[in-house]
């Protein structure tokens, strides 16, 4: 669930990544950084990878979150993977 829920976010925040691994083995995050990146923007992708994934784990641990941004794009993404 975690995995899904970073990659709709980390989608809608426009960074390239995905969730690899199995469910019973820790993952690791694939993201990727297109040629045309210029080379002085590559921390700020990076940086913006890692910050998703703080945002992916607060969705559960806040109760406001059901009104979230965060929350609300992965219902909307529960909702087309239906």
């Amino acid at each position: 669930m975690w995995s899904q829920r970073y990659e709709a976010l980390a989608k809608a925040k426009g960074v390239q990544a995905r969730v690899l691994g199995r469910p019973d083995s820790p993952g690791f995050l694939n993201i990727t950084v297109p040629n045309k990146t210029a080379g002085k923007d590559v921390p700020d992708l990076m940086n913006m990878a890692r910050a998703v994934i703080a945002e992916a784990d607060a969705v559960d641990e806040s109760p406001e979150s059901s009104e979230s941004p965060e929350a609300m794009v992965l219902e909307w993404w529960k909702r087309q993977r239906s």
